[in-house]
């Protein structure tokens, strides 16, 4: 992830296919670069990784960016039930 709120301009999290909160710190080579706001997207289901990366919004393969689907889909997806 890139954020100008990061150290050194982001962190490295390797994820596995359980899910996103299953990622932890690497030191590894990024294999897709994203901001904060993507990870939220992402994150929340307003959109998917491959779709962020045509957009130009995920920097990496496309390889990279289609493995990273499963792991940000949830089944129901994000709602919140009160009105705001």
């Amino acid at each position: 992830m890139t954020s100008a709120g990061t150290p050194a301009g982001g962190s490295r999290w390797r994820g596995d296919r359980t899910g996103p909160a299953a990622g932890r710190p690497t030191g590894q080579t990024a294999m897709l670069t994203l901001p904060a706001e993507e990870l939220g997207a992402l994150y929340l289901g307003q959109a998917s990784a491959l779709a962020l990366w045509r957009a130009g919004r995920i920097a990496g393969s496309e390889e990279a960016a289609r493995a990273a689907e499963p792991l940000f889909r949830w089944h129901p997806e994000p709602w919140a039930p009160e009105i705001w």
